[in-house]
């Protein structure tokens, strides 16, 4: 018996990326809508413990071998207590072989662009520096501390 991962792997193996276009092996019946994942730690006197909501908002049936991908407004928002809530555009496949099967495409519509790439904090002979690069899908750095009495430069 196939397990739902290894139908989702199989799902992902026979799709074809043309483009902008998400090519499916045959003409499905995949409906389009909205996914939204809420996670939320919990806790009682005795236990702590995260719970997850998931709820798909159909839009459309669309009966076709290809969808078009474009931007499209996406959230995915955790805080300090990480607690999180994503909201996604979503195709979720109807056909009796793949049934159940959601499929999250995310085409990022923005730039990533700074005008500093440094950030340096001093006092005395102690000092915190973080250096920056951008490429079109990401951000990424490394930080450089030399703090030797744990006061006056601090991250926070």
């Amino acid at each position: 018996m196939e397990t739902a991962k290894q139908r989702a792997e199989r799902f992902r193996e026979a799709l074809r990326l043309e483009g902008n276009k998400l090519i499916r092996p045959k003409r499905m019946r995949p409906v389009k809508g909205r996914f939204t994942l809420k996670g939320i730690w919990s806790s009682s006197v005795r236990s702590r413990h995260y719970s997850i909501k998931r709820k798909f908002t159909e839009s459309e049936e669309i009966k076709t071998d290809r969808i078009e991908l474009k931007p499209e407004r996406f959230s995915l928002l955790i805080n300090k207590a990480e607690e999180a809530l994503i909201d996604v555009p979503a195709y979720l496949v109807k056909d009796p072989e793949f049934d159940g099967i959601l499929r999250i495409p995310i085409i990022p519509s923005y730039r990533i662009s700074m005008e500093k790439t440094s950030l340096e904090v001093s006092n005395d002979m102690e000092f915190a520096h973080l250096n920056l690069e951008t490429n079109e899908w990401e951000i990424h750095g490394r930080s450089y501390v030399s703090i030797q009495n744990n006061r006056g430069a601090r991250w926070n």
